[in-house]
């Protein structure tokens, strides 16, 4: 089998330089700026929290047998399959996090900007039913019935919130907040496939072509925009009990398969979302 993968909007090797780059004295002025008002305020905080949330994860495979040259079977040539299958699965993550907090609007309101590193521990699993006309639905041109997965799971984010603690919330130390963010999520898809890659019909009988199994992986990293709302409690000590929902939608993870020796294309898409409740505690400084 010679199969050729190819990742949709990759980047050439200068601009990952120059991004590396870009990180590190983003990273730099992140100290220093940490640092400084570490020393002019005490509005700094740290903290812990852990979230029970639902993701939900499509896989969109689309069998392109369109292409010049195919030895797909006459009976399928030209033809464009498209499936879908969604997987909806608990995980259970845990949050490192680091903020700053700025009064705003005469004291009546807080501006807030954080950042956190989150691990979910999930089991997100699927499985293709598979399209075509066949009995097993996976000769060559037709949508095998594949199983795939995504491991756990790293996502990266950056946060700010505006928080306010109206009438008598203000009196019991609560307060109430809105927020938005963006994420960068990091996971791995994989996915195990049979099927017949021969412009004949496989099957196990002898004297016919055999099927081909094997699995692929890949990495994948996207971005997301994140909205939710919270509740904070003061516990005393300057620590802060917080309550939240998020939901958080990412980009379109893409990537075509390109299947050389009998010229068809697979291009892939994953689509996730997540909506989790967060609980967690803070440290002001």
């Amino acid at each position: 089998m010679s199969l050729r993968t190819s990742q949709l909007n990759s980047s050439e090797f200068s601009q990952t330089h120059l991004l590396r780059q870009t990180r590190r004295i983003a990273a730099l002025l992140l100290a220093f700026f940490v640092c400084t008002v570490c020393a002019q305020e005490k509005n700094v905080y740290f903290g812990v929290s852990t979230t029970l949330a639902n993701i939900d994860a499509a896989w969109n495979k689309t069998v392109d047998n369109s292409l010049a040259n195919s030895l797909v079977p006459e009976i399928r040539r030209g033809e464009i399959v498209i499936e879908e299958d969604t997987v909806s699965t608990g995980t259970l993550g845990l949050s490192f996090l680091a903020g700053y907090r700025l009064p705003i609007a005469y004291n009546d309101y807080y501006l807030s900007i954080e950042f956190d590193i989150k691990a979910d521990r999930s089991d997100i699993q699927g499985r293709m039913l598979g399209t075509g006309t066949s009995a097993g639905k996976n000769q060559l041109g037709e949508s095998w019935p594949d199983q795939w997965e995504l491991d756990d799971t790293i996502s990266r984010g950056a946060t700010l919130k505006v928080s306010t603690s109206p009438g008598v919330l203000s009196s019991i130390d609560m307060s109430l907040y809105a927020l938005v963010g963006m994420r960068r999520l990091d996971t791995t898809f994989t996915s195990e496939f049979y099927g017949c890659l021969s412009s004949e019909t496989c099957s196990e009988a002898d004297n016919t072509p055999d099927f081909t199994s094997g699995s692929v992986s890949r990495d994948i990293q996207v971005n997301g925009a994140t909205i939710g709302l919270g509740l904070g409690k003061g516990l005393g000590q300057k620590i802060v009990l917080r309550l939240e929902t998020r939901l958080t939608r990412y980009d379109d993870a893409t990537w075509e398969d390109f299947f050389e020796t009998v010229n068809v294309n697979v291009p892939n898409k994953i689509d996730t979302k997540q909506l989790g409740f967060t609980i967690g505690l803070t440290k002001y400084f």
